[in-house]
């Protein structure tokens, strides 16, 4: 009887791989998708449209924020919840404060 799940087969290339620029790519892709379909623009159809972004972007982020946990966890034994989220808030208040400031600046 094992006591321990067994690793996937890709493990190891995927505990390699310390960014994954493809899909970083993507989910930037599908942030401005979302943009644009709050912009109001009628040029964009189809699978442009932005609930489509909503839904690429949060699957991406999903899966990109779990293997920055899961890799913490690996290197340290044990992920440290607080420090990660921590970091993660860090990371996006500045970011959200900038597209604030610059939302004001445009619309009065």
């Amino acid at each position: 009887m094992r006591t321990a799940p067994r690793r996937i087969s890709g493990y190891g290339a995927w505990r390699a791989a310390a960014f994954f620029p493809a899909l970083e790519g993507l989910r930037g892709i599908a942030a401005l998708l979302v943009v644009f379909h709050h912009s109001r623009s009628h040029w964009l159809w189809g699978w442009l449209e932005g609930w489509n972004g909503v839904t690429l972007f949060f699957v991406l982020s999903g899966f990109l924020i779990t293997t920055l946990a899961l890799r913490e966890e690996d290197a340290l034994g044990a992920l440290r919840w607080r420090a990660f989220f921590v970091r993660r808030l860090f990371r996006i208040v500045p970011v959200y404060v900038v597209s604030l400031a610059l939302y004001v600046v445009a619309v009065g």
